[in-house]
């Protein structure tokens, strides 16, 4: 009896693990990004980076978040931006040009994707990126 019940405790424990792998390995990628760096320049953050849409439809008024991390690696601020461009064509590059003003502390940063509708989009090498 001791045993069983010590067996059903186990794999109860393990069931969200399981579920998390799963749900991990789902769905592909809609965005991959392909290059990404930001620089200071004078009072400025430069931010450049090419994409690519891995779907098989376009995707519409993309927006890109980015989000600047401390030292610790906490988000301090998210800023948005957008492609050069209002459509990204199925297998298509774009490319993204910002300007911002430094967020304080921030030594990284890292992006995500939302269609113009606001639905998340799903991305591969989102960084963290060390900000040079």
């Amino acid at each position: 009896m001791y045993t069983r019940r010590s067996l059903l405790l186990c794999l109860a424990a393990s069931a969200p693990l399981a579920l998390a792998q799963k749900k991990k390995a789902g769905k592909p990628p809609e965005i991959e990004v392909m290059e990404c760096s930001v620089k200071r320049q004078a009072d400025l953050i430069v931010l450049d980076g090419r994409i690519k849409n891995l779907t098989d439809h376009p995707i519409k008024e993309l927006v890109i978040l980015f989000d600047f991390l401390s030292p610790e690696q906490k988000v301090i601020t998210t800023k948005r931006g957008g492609l050069d461009g209002e459509l990204l064509g199925p297998g298509e590059d774009g490319e993204f040009h910002s300007q911002i003003e430094p967020p304080a502390r921030a030594t990284h940063f890292q992006v995500s994707f939302e269609d113009g509708g606001g639905k998340y989009l799903r991305a591969t090498n989102t960084g963290p990126f060390p900000i040079e």
